[in-house]
C-alpha cells in the first residue's frame, strides 16, 4: 500500500526525478471527501505546486488515474506511467527497480525544517538555500549545461528526443503547457483543455 506522504522517484541512470504527494482529502472537502489523492509536483514550490491526477485504491494499493488524464488509442499518458512507477516502487520495485529507478521518502531540512524533495537535498539532509548559507565558500554547483545540438523543452528544459517543430516535451504537454505564437510558455487551465 502507498502511504500518505511525499515521494520522489529518481532515475539513478539519468538523474531525472519527479515528486509526488499522496494525501487523504478532509471528510468535509468539496472534492472526494475521505479519498486518497495522488498529486504530481508541477512547479518550484514543493509545498503548493501539486496537480492531482488520480486516487489510491486502498484495496490493491494501485493508483487509478482519472479518465480525463488517461492516454487515448492504447497510448498511455505520462500520468499513467507515473502511477505505474509509483505503485511498483512502493511495492518493492520489481519492474522499475532493475531499470535504475528508486523511490525516496520526503525529509525535512535540518536547518529550516522545510520539505526536501530533490534527491541531492534528501541525501544531504539540507536544502539548497540552507546549504549555501552554511557553506558560503563552497563552490556553487552549476546546473548541467544542455548538450550542444539537442533541442530542449521550453517548459522544463529537458532534452527532447527529436528536433521536431513542437518545442514542448510530451510530459509537459500532458500537464497542459503550451507555447503562444510569440514563443512564451503558458499553462492551459482545466477550463481551457478539451476533454
Amino acid at each position: 500500500m502507498i502511504p500518505n506522504g511525499t515521494f520522489t522517484i529518481e532515475n539513478t541512470k539519468t538523474g531525472q526525478h519527479r515528486t509526488f504527494l499522496v494525501k487523504t482529502q478532509a471528510e468535509d472537502s468539496n472534492f472526494a471527501p475521505g479519498k486518497r489523492v495522488v498529486c504530481l509536483l508541477t512547479g518550484p514550490d514543493n509545498r503548493a505546486h501539486y496537480e492531482p491526477f488520480g486516487f489510491v485504491n486502498d484495496l490493491d494499493g494501485e493508483v487509478n488515474v482519472w479518465r480525463r488524464l488517461r492516454g487515448e488509442n492504447g497510448k498511455r499518458s505520462a500520468y499513467e506511467h507515473f502511477a505505474d512507477m509509483l505503485g511498483d516502487l512502493s511495492h518493492g520495485g520489481q519492474k522499475y527497480g532493475p531499470k535504475g529507478y528508486t523511490i525516496l521518502v520526503e525529509k525535512k531540512c535540518l536547518r529550516c525544517n522545510r520539505k526536501l524533495t530533490t534527491p541531492e537535498s534528501i541525501e544531504r539532509g539540507i536544502g539548497p538555500e540552507c546549504w549555501e548559507k552554511e557553506n558560503p565558500d563552497a563552490p556553487k554547483v552549476p546546473k548541467p549545461e544542455p548538450k550542444t545540438g539537442v533541442a530542449q523543452c521550453k517548459a522544463c528544459g529537458r532534452g527532447l528526443k527529436s528536433k521536431g517543430s513542437f518545442p514542448i516535451c510530451p510530459d509537459c504537454s500532458d500537464l497542459g503547457y503550451r507555447m503562444d505564437p510569440q514563443g512564451k510558455v503558458y499553462r492551459d487551465g482545466p477550463e481551457r483543455r478539451a476533454s
